[in-house]
């Protein structure tokens, strides 16, 4: 049977979920430069399948951005003892996961670019 209340709580959780996403720096600044992207997009006056392309690439950036954020901060509740026992292994996953998160962002940025200048 379908249960109202746990389909609210979940969408509390959602609520949640982005309130915590605007309090990390790195989410905020994607979300203003996907705020920008869509600002030229409409100077540009894309047409839809355009448009659509670049929503989901600022869908992918932000989802990205998230996985980050939460691997990071599951690295931080792990603490010194991780880092301890692992030899700083903790520091090389964020660090290596970043740089994966900064590769892929203006991969998805160019590939846009360039499908909606072509």
């Amino acid at each position: 049977m379908f249960d109202f209340k746990k389909l609210i709580l979940s969408f509390g959780h959602a609520v949640n979920g982005v309130k915590a996403a605007m309090d990390d720096q790195s989410f905020r600044i994607q979300v203003v430069i996907g705020a920008v992207v869509f600002a030229l997009a409409f100077y540009f006056r894309l047409q839809k399948f355009e448009f659509l392309i670049l929503i989901l690439t600022v869908i992918s950036v932000l989802t990205l951005e998230m996985i980050n954020t939460s691997i990071e901060r599951i690295l931080d509740l792990l603490g010194r003892g991780f880092a301890r026992r692992f030899g700083g292994a903790g520091n090389r996953l964020k660090n290596f996961h970043s740089l994966r998160f900064l590769a892929a962002s203006p991969s998805k940025a160019c590939k846009s670019l360039r499908f909606v200048l072509s």
